[in-house]
């Protein structure tokens, strides 16, 4: 194998020192510092190389112009200018990659060309569409893409013998289905077993930690409240006796006129079937909402106040008909006030009529007297005003005195 390179012809000028090629690569193959011999002998050392076709001679040129002459590069350092080279070529390519593969950095690239691809399918592997994100293609296309907020996933994919569908145009996820109808669709050919539910069931939600304890709650599933992301409802599993294996399950509910995230356990079903309504005394004591009841009275009469936000007020007392009137007015203060700007419902009867001697009327008093509210905006949160309208009768003289028991309902909060 010669080591002198001889492809192409030079063209020279007497007295000068560039050299012209025809059909050279003399970057490649030659060397500052190699010699260059043309046809009539004369070996000139080169100086310089500025492209495949030029070169520049250490010295100037004796010997006759002419072009289309043969030529040959000595090379003047032989292994070692090979050894250089190579050497060369390699501590360019760690300096290429120092900053990047060698420190686990790589280009973004693209789903068509990942900046980490499969060396046989380039098409196939990861890149970075966009700050903070990372994506996974197969034959240039997109599989998957990671974020800080979400995990989206463009296709089928196979997990064990279940099919795991996520479908980004409708929003809906399925497993089991590669065609789910709902938002989140669980489809299995396994038949519920009480008796390995565990290995059976569609859904297992798993708590893995927590503290044993009658009345501890354990796994849970929260619904939230309509155009909201808060808590408005929700199903736990509930330790209902000594021992830990003795579970029943607890229903919980939100109280709507708060805007906390405090939930109130309505509902259990302990490990034995006996089922408990309204178990609120333990949790609205924790939660600082104060017993589930408030009872209370005053010279206004008695009240009844619910954690759920009810209110109930009693009121008795005694209005008087004038002679020959038929009518008479009941009013007074609520013995607690209700929630301003919200209904009130009132319900009141006559207990008892004490009428002179000299009162007669056609019918029962008893019985037949309406009680009535006159004007709506007679009424407020903290006060009530109420007519007592007697059957037509006739009487002469005196006044009738009678006692009058009125409920109202509505909401302290």
């Amino acid at each position: 194998m010669s080591l002198w390179y001889r492809s192409g012809t030079v063209a020279v000028t007497a007295g000068s020192r560039n050299v012209v090629g025809t059909g050279t690569e003399w970057i490649a193959n030659c060397r500052v510092g190699d010699g260059l011999r043309v046809s009539d002998g004369t070996v000139l050392e080169i100086a310089a190389i500025t492209s495949d076709t030029a070169i520049t001679l250490a010295e100037d040129y004796t010997g006759a112009t002419g072009s289309g002459l043969p030529y040959a590069v000595i090379p003047t350092r032989g292994v070692l200018k090979e050894a250089r080279d190579a050497f060369a070529a390699a501590l360019a390519a760690f300096g290429a990659a120092e900053d990047g593969p060698l420190l686990g950095r790589f280009a973004a690239g693209t789903v068509a060309e990942p900046g980490i691809a499969d060396k046989d399918n380039i098409g196939t592997g990861i890149f970075f569409p966009a700050p903070g994100q990372i994506g996974v293609g197969t034959n240039g296309i997109q599989r998957a893409l990671f974020s800080s907020t979400a995990l989206q996933l463009d296709v089928k994919t196979k997990i064990g013998a279940d099919l795991f569908q996520a479908d980004p145009a409708t929003g809906r996820v399925g497993v089991g289905t590669t065609a789910p109808t709902g938002i989140l669709e669980v489809n299995s050919s396994r038949q519920f077993d009480p008796t390995d539910a565990n290995s059976n069931s569609h859904l297992n939600i798993v708590q893995a930690g927590g503290t044993p304890g009658e009345g501890n709650y354990g796994a849970s599933v929260v619904l939230s409240k309509i155009a909201s992301g808060r808590p408005g409802g929700a199903m736990a599993s509930v330790q209902t006796g000594a021992d830990p294996d003795q579970m029943g399950l607890s229903f919980f509910t939100h109280l709507s006129s708060t805007a906390s995230d405090i939930l109130l356990e309505q509902f259990r079903i302990g490990h034995t079937g006996e089922m408990l309504a309204r178990v609120w005394e333990g949790v609205c004591a924790a939660s600082g909402l104060g017993a589930p009841m408030e009872e209370g009275s005053n010279a206004n009469g008695q009240y009844f106040r619910f954690a759920s936000g009810l209110q109930i007020c009693l009121v008795t007392g005694l209005t008087e008909f004038a002679s020959n009137t038929l009518e008479c007015s009941f009013n007074g203060s609520y013995p607690a006030a209700f929630l301003a700007g919200t209904d009130i419902y009132k319900v009141a009867s006559i207990m008892d009529n004490r009428a002179h001697a000299d009162i007669t009327f056609t019918s029962d008093m008893d019985s037949s007297c309406e009680v009535f509210s006159r004007y709506d905006t007679d009424h407020s949160n903290a006060s009530f005003f109420l007519r007592v309208r007697a059957p037509s009768g006739t009487f002469t003289t005196g006044v009738s005195r009678t006692k009058i028991q009125a409920i109202f309902a509505g909401r302290w909060k």
